[in-house]
């Protein structure tokens, strides 16, 4: 519930990226590289340590919040996928 009431979250945590892009949160990623793409170039601003793009961040945040996007993923269906690789 944390995550669902914030303004914005900064994480170097991949799954929190995750979390963020389908809940529509601004989220700054402390990373210089991540393997996950969701919300890069959407909701997630990756900052690769650069202090301009942190601070662009955290003065326009709002800019990076987007509509949620909780009907394009199913846990169920993602449950089914990870079990059938172990099949």
């Amino acid at each position: 519930h944390t995550l669902k009431d914030a303004q914005f979250v900064i994480t170097d945590g991949g799954s929190v990226q995750e979390e963020s892009f389908y809940l529509g949160i601004p989220c700054l990623l402390m990373r210089m590289h991540t393997e996950r793409k969701e919300g890069i170039g959407k909701n997630v601003l990756l900052s690769e340590f650069d202090s301009e793009k942190i601070n662009y961040f955290l003065n326009h945040y709002s800019d990076f919040k987007i509509k949620p996007n909780l009907d394009s993923v199913s846990p169920s269906d993602e449950i089914v996928k990870a079990i059938r690789n172990y099949a």
